[in-house]
């Protein structure tokens, strides 16, 4: 995809693409693993968000954890809650630059009530 400098001025909610590796805050481990196995993804898999019953992104699992704790561990006890995430609003531009300055892979984004709209 060829970007030109009018495109880095677009809000990010006209570039995100749906995140498929959610899993629900609720979830055990073993309930996540299965609920993720059913989506059957073929996306490379960066992070994995834990989103409540409104869509909203309340945390990150890092999936080192998700792979070797214990079945019937809880998502809550292994999630970490210390998001980074940007608004739909905010441009491509911003974006880039707060990858950058991170050294992040992805980003999730979302809508003024927090609700995970993409990548």
């Amino acid at each position: 995809i060829q970007m030109t400098e009018k495109d880095l001025n677009k809000p990010l909610r006209d570039f995100i693409v749906p995140v498929r590796t959610t899993i629900h805050i609720d979830h055990t481990i073993e309930e996540a693993l299965r609920y993720l196995r059913n989506k059957h993804i073929d996306d490379e898999i960066i992070y994995i968000y834990v989103v409540d019953e409104e869509r909203k992104l309340v945390g990150v699992v890092p999936t080192r954890r998700l792979l070797l704790d214990e079945p019937d561990t809880p998502i809550t006890s292994i999630m970490s809650t210390h998001l980074i995430s940007l608004k739909g609003d905010q441009t491509l531009q911003e974006a880039m630059e707060f990858l950058e300055t991170h050294h992040l892979l992805a980003l999730p984004v979302v809508d003024e009530k927090n609700r995970l709209l993409g990548l």
